[in-house]
């Protein structure tokens, strides 16, 4: 009898060790599962480059686009395309009033597709409801597509855009009319190049203030001077330029302007320009003016004491 239970008492043994070695292999790689879970949860979100880029808003009352510069984080498994338009169309800009967001914040995107040389983009119906303040809701509508155009462009490296519009919840984008776009003409809106007249450059912006001295439109040409002079005197109050404009800006007949000139940190161009302006009946000529603009807070403007020194002679 005793001989008969010993083996069977090895045998007992030997498989409780062996559920036990088995155990504690199991036990070990779910340590090792749950090490690895918290050193990456979402390997998608700790996966990502980050790149500088720029999106452009229409700037404060203008009629134009500024762009914002800044480093965003480009998930690996994402389109940068999707990233940064989701950026843009979120209005994710802090403390800068100055910057307008023109697109209803709840659009959604739909999807991004290529096709040679043209970025696809289907946008949820909420874009249609474009936000609008108080300049010309169809300015702001042209305004708001090329901010997704130009963005997307310079962000991607395709030459057009299309966009799309999923007008009834099915998923498929339909072509905006022109009329929706903002465009007073009939017909569909075709895929869009880059706009370069609509971005306040160096030139664009000399030119957009030349504009509105034309039209005395000098509301518009305070948002152009800057906050602060060279000797960091403040500028002054909107009514009080916009009344001394009145008073002692001559009338601006006519202005050309030739190549621009940046300084080499950025913060400093000028634009060569032949202008006339007109003093008490008499035209004066001004040939090959150098206007110099400057960068205040990434926006090309020119400080009063130089406006003061090029228009109202002093």
């Amino acid at each position: 009898m005793k001989m008969k239970t010993k083996p069977l008492f090895r045998i007992m043994t030997l498989i409780m060790s062996v559920m036990m070695l088995f155990s504690c292999i199991s036990s070990e790689k779910t340590e090792e599962n749950d090490i690895a879970i918290q050193i990456n949860p979402l390997s998608a979100a700790s996966n990502s480059a980050v790149k500088q880029v720029t999106v452009y808003y229409k700037y404060s009352y203008t009629d134009m686009l500024i762009g914002y510069s800044r480093a965003l984080a480009i998930p690996v498994n994402e389109r940068i395309e999707f990233t940064v338009l989701n950026d843009l169309i979120k209005g994710r800009i802090l403390n800068r009033s100055e910057y307008v967001q023109l697109i209803n914040n709840n659009t959604e995107i739909i999807s991004i597709t290529d096709s040679g040389d043209t970025l696809n983009i289907t946008l949820s119906k909420e874009f249609l409801d474009f936000k609008n303040d108080e300049g010309d809701l169809n300015v702001n509508k042209r305004l708001a597509i090329y901010s997704i155009v130009n963005t997307m462009i310079e962000v991607s490296g395709y030459s057009r855009v299309q966009i799309l519009i999923d007008k009834d919840d099915s998923g498929k984008g339909e072509r905006m009319t022109l009329s929706e776009a903002g465009f007073e003409s009939e017909g569909f809106l075709e895929p869009l190049g880059y706009n370069a007249d609509i971005i306040l450059t160096p030139e664009n912006t000399v030119k957009t203030i030349f504009d509105a001295m034309t039209r005395k439109d000098f509301e518009e040409l305070y948002y152009h001077i800057a906050y602060y002079d060279e000797n960091n005197t403040e500028k002054i109050d909107e009514s009080v330029f916009v009344s001394r404009m009145y008073e002692q800006l001559p009338s601006f007949e006519a202005y050309t302007l030739h190549n621009c000139i940046v300084s080499n940190d950025g913060q400093t161009a000028y634009v060569l320009a032949d202008y006339n302006l007109r003093f008490s009946g008499e035209i004066m000529e001004y040939i090959n003016i150098p206007v110099k603009i400057v960068k205040e807070n990434d926006i090309w403007k020119i400080q009063f004491s130089r406006f003061e020194a090029l228009f109202l002679g002093l």
